[in-house]
């Protein structure tokens, strides 16, 4: 009987968390978990995304992967307090957004347009959960993010 009990036991263990997961570019699995999250910021200390990964920190003009872009918001060079020259890569196969003389909302499902600080400059699209993930970083400054995001 006791034998019995702990191959019973050890097949309940051996399930929990047995599953295969392929999460989407630009994110990755949960520990513990069957889900996948945004990946977290290259700059973080424990982040799993290489540099130059879709929504990692960037310098404009190098350091996104191929298909992506180093989208800065509202360039530093126009930023009323002084702030660096930083931005997010962006997720290929999303559309490109922003603001100026007519607002580019994103055409891809499932995402909002996190605008540039200033217009007349490209946004990313991004989903509602990547927007304040990216507001509670250091490009949050190029970006139009509330300070009700900071924190996030």
């Amino acid at each position: 009987m006791r034998i019995l009990t702990l191959a019973l036991l050890a097949m309940v263990v051996a399930g929990c968390g047995d599953c295969f997961v392929d999460c989407a570019v630009g994110y990755e699995v949960v520990p513990n978990t069957c889900t996948c999250r945004p990946v977290p910021d290259a700059g973080v200390a424990d982040a799993s995304v290489a540099k130059g990964a879709p929504l990692a920190s960037c310098v404009p003009a190098s350091g996104c992967a191929a298909g992506s872009t180093c989208i800065e918001g509202c360039p530093a060079s126009r930023m009323s307090t002084p702030a660096p020259a930083v931005g997010v890569c962006s997720v290929p196969g999303r559309d490109a957004c922003g603001c100026g003389a007519v607002a580019d909302p994103c055409d891809t499902p499932g995402t909002v347009c996190l605008m540039p600080a200033c217009c007349d400059y490209q946004g990313i699209c991004v989903t509602p959960e990547e927007r304040g993930a990216i507001c509670a970083r250091p490009e949050s400054a190029h970006f139009d993010c509330p300070t009700s995001d900071a924190g996030i």
